[in-house]
């Protein structure tokens, strides 16, 4: 049985520019084959996570994630209720905070650990205790569960945070919170060392995925390969055999498996970060690695068929097989006339 492939591409679109056009400078060809002569249906996962989730048999816009995460770091999460509260930096722009996730920045172990230190001596009397397993990702528990609705951090990133701040009946305790976290960390000697080095400090946090842990159901895939943390803590709650995501598609196609999920999120932050030259370098990078070999192994028949998944910009799962690459009159497009 020849296999199938499925590539998750996060942010393969980026978004439009007035007075230029982003498009005229990259060069993929392939890229452009496999969008013009695939079949196209609309898929309504706003976000990758939420897209993974669903294989997964979890719906919703903020599924319980951070007991899932919590699990892959080697924590218990029993049957307790957690919140991820994961450390950021809230850039100052003009007269608004947009925010800056840890994919941006790196942070050690013992910085986190003193960082969460102070956060805990801080907040003691209001039984928060925070619980660095990962140093970008730290973990609240709760016994009974905040009334709150959240946003995950990937919906959030680049943007100016007020509309998306905690709401619900505790909203309001949390902003205070936040204040205090915001405060306590501004000064804090982790932070003060970070700035001298040139380092991104941590000046708050982002909560988010609260819940107790989930039931998973079997993905229709046989094999993930995947550096994306919830990609992989999906896999791992549900036994699915999880991969390094390799360099390029030729181990992948090597392994034969009937059915393979592979997580690009090469692109991701460079369209988060309105990165222009990133996100060309990144879809280069894809097109020259994994689209161009992957229609050639249509073209030999080495798989029976491609599925590019696309969130973000443009929301759509894109099926292409073996004999849509001989459909000459199906010519190919730019692709700004994919844009919605």
């Amino acid at each position: 049985m020849k296999p199938a492939v499925t590539l998750l591409v996060p942010d393969l679109f980026f978004p439009p520019l007035r007075q230029v056009d982003i498009y005229q400078s990259v060069d993929l060809p392939a890229l452009s084959t496999l969008l013009s002569r695939g079949s196209w249906q609309k898929q309504s996962a706003s976000s990758a996570e939420a897209w993974l989730c669903r294989q997964f048999g979890l719906s919703g816009d903020n599924p319980p994630l951070a007991p899932l995460t919590l699990a892959m770091d080697g924590g218990e999460p029993g049957s307790a209720w957690w919140l991820r509260a994961d450390p950021v930096y809230l850039n100052v722009m003009r007269d608004q905070l947009s925010l800056v996730t840890s994919d941006a920045f790196s942070l050690s172990q013992q910085e986190a650990t003193e960082l969460t230190d102070a956060l805990n001596r801080h907040f003691a009397e209001d039984g928060l205790l925070f619980y660095p397993l990962h140093p970008t990702r730290w973990y609240l528990r709760f016994d009974q569960p905040p009334r709150l609705i959240t946003t995950p951090p990937e919906a959030v990133a680049g943007k100016h945070i007020d509309p998306y701040l905690p709401k619900g009946e505790d909203g309001l305790k949390w902003h205070a919170w936040f204040n205090e976290i915001q405060m306590l960390l501004f000064s804090h000697p982790v932070n003060e060392a970070r700035e001298e080095r040139g380092e991104t400090p941590v000046n708050s946090v982002w909560v988010w995925g609260g819940g107790t842990l989930p039931t998973l159901s079997a993905p229709p895939f046989q094999r993930i390969y995947a550096h994306d943390p919830v990609a992989a803590a999906l896999a791992l709650g549900s036994d699915t055999p999880l991969a390094h995501l390799p360099d390029n598609v030729a181990e992948v196609l090597a392994e034969n498996d009937p059915s393979a999920l592979v997580v690009l999120d090469n692109a991701r932050g460079a369209v988060q970060y309105n990165d222009l030259y990133g996100w060309h370098e990144s879809m280069q990078k894809l097109e020259q690695n994994w689209f161009a070999p992957l229609v050639e192994a249509l073209k030999k028949g080495r798989i029976s068929s491609l599925c590019i998944v696309s969130t973000g910009l443009v929301n759509a799962e894109i099926t292409v097989k073996p004999l849509n690459l001989w459909q000459f009159w199906r010519r190919s497009k730019p692709m700004k006339q994919f844009l919605p």
